[in-house]
Protein backbone atom coordinates (compact mmCIF):
# COMPACT_ATOMS: atom_id res chain seq x y z
CA UNK A 1 0.00 0.00 0.00
CA UNK A 2 1.41 3.35 -1.04
CA UNK A 3 1.52 6.56 0.98
CA UNK A 4 -1.52 7.98 -0.83
CA UNK A 5 -3.65 4.91 -0.15
CA UNK A 6 -2.56 4.84 3.50
CA UNK A 7 -3.49 8.50 3.95
CA UNK A 8 -6.83 7.88 2.29
CA UNK A 9 -7.59 4.94 4.60
CA UNK A 10 -6.61 7.00 7.66
CA UNK A 11 -8.83 9.90 6.54
CA UNK A 12 -11.81 7.63 5.91
CA UNK A 13 -11.43 5.84 9.26
CA UNK A 14 -11.06 9.17 11.08
CA UNK A 15 -14.15 10.53 9.35
CA UNK A 16 -16.15 7.43 10.26
CA UNK A 17 -15.08 7.79 13.89
CA UNK A 18 -16.08 11.44 14.19
CA UNK A 19 -19.33 11.38 12.21
CA UNK A 20 -21.44 10.08 15.13
CA UNK A 21 -20.23 12.94 17.33
CA UNK A 22 -20.92 15.49 14.58
CA UNK A 23 -24.43 14.15 13.96
CA UNK A 24 -25.97 15.54 17.14
CA UNK A 25 -25.45 18.94 18.70
CA UNK A 26 -25.35 17.66 22.24
CA UNK A 27 -25.47 19.80 25.33
CA UNK A 28 -22.44 21.90 24.36
CA UNK A 29 -23.82 22.76 20.91
CA UNK A 30 -27.11 23.89 22.40
CA UNK A 31 -25.30 25.92 25.07
CA UNK A 32 -23.21 27.78 22.46
CA UNK A 33 -26.24 28.40 20.24
CA UNK A 34 -28.05 30.01 23.16
CA UNK A 35 -25.03 32.14 24.05
CA UNK A 36 -24.95 33.40 20.46
CA UNK A 37 -28.72 33.98 20.42
CA UNK A 38 -28.49 36.07 23.61
CA UNK A 39 -26.37 38.57 21.71
CA UNK A 40 -29.27 39.24 19.34
CA UNK A 41 -31.73 40.10 22.13
CA UNK A 42 -32.33 43.65 23.26
CA UNK A 43 -31.68 44.41 26.90
CA UNK A 44 -35.41 44.43 27.65
CA UNK A 45 -35.99 41.16 25.79
CA UNK A 46 -33.12 39.46 27.60
CA UNK A 47 -34.44 40.67 30.95
CA UNK A 48 -37.90 39.31 30.08
CA UNK A 49 -36.47 35.94 29.04
CA UNK A 50 -34.39 35.69 32.21
CA UNK A 51 -37.48 36.46 34.29
CA UNK A 52 -39.13 33.35 32.80
CA UNK A 53 -36.23 31.04 33.67
CA UNK A 54 -36.50 28.62 36.57
CA UNK A 55 -34.42 29.35 39.67
CA UNK A 56 -32.17 26.40 38.82
CA UNK A 57 -30.97 28.27 35.69
CA UNK A 58 -29.47 31.01 37.91
CA UNK A 59 -30.31 33.63 35.27
CA UNK A 60 -28.40 31.78 32.54
CA UNK A 61 -30.50 31.12 29.42
CA UNK A 62 -27.88 28.77 27.97
CA UNK A 63 -28.20 26.46 30.98
CA UNK A 64 -31.70 25.40 29.88
CA UNK A 65 -31.12 25.17 26.13
CA UNK A 66 -30.68 21.40 26.12
CA UNK A 67 -33.99 20.93 27.97
CA UNK A 68 -35.86 19.81 24.80
CA UNK A 69 -33.29 17.02 24.33
CA UNK A 70 -33.67 15.93 27.92
CA UNK A 71 -37.47 15.83 28.11
CA UNK A 72 -38.20 14.24 24.75
CA UNK A 73 -36.66 10.98 25.96
CA UNK A 74 -39.25 10.53 28.71
CA UNK A 75 -42.40 8.55 27.88
CA UNK A 76 -44.65 11.44 28.88
CA UNK A 77 -42.92 13.91 26.51
CA UNK A 78 -42.02 11.63 23.61
CA UNK A 79 -44.61 13.50 21.49
CA UNK A 80 -42.22 16.47 21.38
CA UNK A 81 -39.45 14.62 19.51
CA UNK A 82 -40.45 15.78 15.99
CA UNK A 83 -40.53 19.39 17.22
CA UNK A 84 -36.76 19.25 17.58
CA UNK A 85 -35.65 18.83 13.97
CA UNK A 86 -36.45 19.34 10.28
CA UNK A 87 -36.45 16.39 7.91
CA UNK A 88 -35.28 17.69 4.53
CA UNK A 89 -35.01 15.20 1.66
CA UNK A 90 -31.60 13.79 0.84
CA UNK A 91 -29.51 15.85 -1.56
CA UNK A 92 -31.72 18.93 -1.22
CA UNK A 93 -29.81 22.05 -0.33
CA UNK A 94 -32.85 24.07 0.60
CA UNK A 95 -35.64 24.03 3.13
CA UNK A 96 -39.30 24.37 2.16
CA UNK A 97 -41.69 24.68 5.07
CA UNK A 98 -44.64 22.99 3.32
CA UNK A 99 -42.49 20.13 2.02
CA UNK A 100 -40.16 19.52 4.96
CA UNK A 101 -42.04 20.38 8.16
CA UNK A 102 -43.70 17.10 9.16
CA UNK A 103 -43.24 14.24 11.59
CA UNK A 104 -42.34 10.65 10.70
CA UNK A 105 -45.94 9.77 9.78
CA UNK A 106 -46.43 12.87 7.62
CA UNK A 107 -48.41 15.15 9.97
CA UNK A 108 -47.80 18.69 8.71
CA UNK A 109 -46.17 21.49 10.74
CA UNK A 110 -44.61 19.08 13.27
CA UNK A 111 -40.97 20.20 13.12
CA UNK A 112 -38.79 22.73 14.90
CA UNK A 113 -39.88 25.67 12.72
CA UNK A 114 -43.52 24.69 13.16
CA UNK A 115 -42.99 24.59 16.93
CA UNK A 116 -41.24 27.97 16.94
CA UNK A 117 -44.09 29.47 14.93
CA UNK A 118 -46.73 27.88 17.16
CA UNK A 119 -45.16 28.99 20.44
CA UNK A 120 -44.38 32.46 19.09
CA UNK A 121 -48.04 32.91 18.15
CA UNK A 122 -49.08 31.72 21.62
CA UNK A 123 -46.74 34.23 23.28
CA UNK A 124 -47.94 37.05 21.02
CA UNK A 125 -51.57 36.21 21.75
CA UNK A 126 -50.86 36.07 25.48
CA UNK A 127 -49.06 39.42 25.38
CA UNK A 128 -52.04 41.07 23.63
CA UNK A 129 -54.38 39.67 26.28
CA UNK A 130 -52.23 40.76 29.22
CA UNK A 131 -52.03 44.23 30.70
CA UNK A 132 -48.31 44.41 31.42
CA UNK A 133 -48.64 47.89 32.93
CA UNK A 134 -49.93 46.33 36.16
CA UNK A 135 -47.04 43.83 36.34
CA UNK A 136 -44.30 45.88 37.97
Amino acid sequence: MGVFELRLVIMVVTLLLIVPSMYGWGKHGHFMTCKIAENFLTGDALASVKALLPDSAEGELASVCSWPDEIRRSAHNRWSGPLHYIDTPDFRCNYQYCRDCHDSVGRKYRCVTGAIYNYTMQLMTESRDTDFSVMK
